[in-house]
């Protein structure tokens, strides 16, 4: 007997052709799956990699321990804050789209990565800094922060109580 016509062929009688074609639909929605979580490659490869060889204890090895459980209350929230998001920094694009003309060729450049990373624009009169230590970062905040004479825009992406982030935060109550 053909190989091929044992595995899309009859076996006992039965047309079992579907099997091979439902295993490829599942794994290329996995695929999808994986890929839209954006997780790491390694761990990509790695799960695509058992479902590709164990399809069905794959994906239920995947459901139990590869997804993080998100509550709808939680998931309902974020799509809420990613809309008010979307809305600020569209408003913050229009009001400063005439300002990337004023900007050189390389803010230009900064300007779209910037917008296409997180939607925010970057706008003429501002200047950019490296700093390589955190309490140089915190200070030279505490000195913006008080010369600022109407209005401050600071972004963290983390904030943890205590320590010298403290003093940031006073300098923000002290300038309200």
């Amino acid at each position: 007997m053909n190989i091929i016509n044992f595995l899309l062929g009859s076996i006992f009688g039965e047309s079992f052709i579907w099997v091979p074609i439902l295993h490829i639909v599942v794994v290329i929605l996995f695929g999808y799956r994986l890929i839209s979580v954006r997780r790491p490659v390694g761990v990509v490869l790695a799960w695509f990699l058992i479902v590709v060889l164990f399809p069905l204890i794959g994906i239920s090895l995947y459901i139990l321990i590869g997804e993080r459980p998100v509550g709808r209350k939680l998931t309902r929230k974020i799509i809420r804050m990613d809309r008010e998001y979307a809305a600020i920094t569209e408003t913050m694009r229009q009001r400063h789209l005439a300002d990337r003309a004023q900007l050189p060729p390389e803010g230009r450049a900064l300007s779209l990565l910037a917008e296409s990373k997180n939607g925010s624009p970057v706008t003429a009169g501002n200047q950019i800094q490296l700093f390589t230590n955190s309490l140089d970062i915190l200070q030279d905040f505490i000195n913006e922060i008080n010369q600022a004479q109407h209005t401050l825009y600071l972004e963290f992406y983390i904030w943890a109580l205590g320590g010298d982030a403290d003093r940031v935060g006073e300098a923000l109550i002290a300038a309200a």
